[in-house]
């Protein structure tokens, strides 16, 4: 009996030494751990992309009643912006770039109802003063005005920020649900073969051993529910992507695909397995020990 190999003697322990529901639950807690971790990996990757795209984005406007005076301070702006070495690129808005973009709000004669003002998109290297772009723009253009594309978009990025926090909280709170899950699941398994553990015990069975019989259990078990639960949120999160892949809004998907999460997730069922064997390899030896 010392030289007892839990693969081949499960038996000793019953055929259902722990819970019957605990594969479900480690599965259903996995789908909830795996879609708040892919949630919160997608909004971080859209925050850095949003970043990255208004930080250092600014528009000109120019709003003149008079077509000729508008024209004339949009090539002055314009000439400006691209003599500057702080501007990285220029890019003046086009007539039917401008009723395009109204077109959804003022139907297809936009521009024979009113005036539109000028555009003109340009982007600054890292080191631009836009206070210093701002005054010599409008020095050339006493029309024109300024938006800042990262200081309008701070409000949406610090909400993002904001809601990454709260599912990073809620992961951690699954992750701990789970443990204490493994470890109720094991304790009622100790307790459901007390007669069982005495008898190991007198037969010379080392703890170790005993412990390892659990271990098995619980390993197997958890990684079967993990397996699934995992595969069931990866299947919400390639039907949610598809769906909002056919919005006509750009902000939710992207054409890049980030196989990071994916790789992590191969991982996962890994990873419990090894919190779960641990958590009951500890909690099987100090019930043991008791007994």
């Amino acid at each position: 009996m010392k030289k007892l190999i839990f693969f081949q003697d499960q038996h000793l322990l019953g055929k259902a030494p722990l819970s019957r529901t605990l594969s479900w639950l480690v599965a259903l807690m996995m789908a909830l751990l795996t879609l708040a971790l892919l949630f919160v990996l997608s909004i971080h990757q859209r925050a850095t992309s949003l970043h990255d795209q208004l930080a250092d984005r600014l528009t000109v406007q120019i709003v003149e009643a008079d077509p000729s005076n508008r024209d004339r301070q949009k090539e002055a702006a314009l000439h400006l912006l691209q003599s500057l070495s702080s501007v990285k690129s220029v890019h003046a808005l086009s007539q039917q770039e401008l009723e395009k973009l109204v077109e959804p709000w003022l139907g297809d004669h936009a521009d024979s109802e009113i005036t539109l003002p000028a555009l003109i998109d340009f982007t600054i290297l890292p080191h631009g003063d836009k206070q210093a772009i701002a005054a010599e723009i409008h020095h050339a253009a006493p029309s024109a005005s300024l938006d800042d594309h990262g200081s309008s978009g701070a409000t949406l990025l610090s909400f993002l920020s904001l809601l990454s926090s709260l599912l990073w909280s809620v992961i951690l709170s699954l992750i701990f649900a789970t443990i204490a899950i493994i470890a109720l699941a094991v304790r009622s398994a100790v307790n459901g073969c007390h007669d069982k553990i005495i008898l190991l015990s007198l037969l010379g069975a080392e703890q170790n051993r005993i412990a390892g019989l659990f271990c098995y259990k619980t390993g197997f078990d958890v990684f079967k529910g993990s397996v699934i639960g995992c595969a069931i949120s990866v299947l919400i999160a390639v039907l949610s992507r598809r769906l909002l892949a056919s919005l006509p809004t750009p902000i939710f998907h992207s054409d890049s695909i980030n196989f990071l999460p994916l790789l992590f997730i191969a991982f996962l069922p890994i990873i419990t397995v090894i919190i779960g064997v641990m958590t009951a390899h500890i909690i099987v030896l100090r019930m043991v020990e008791k007994r």
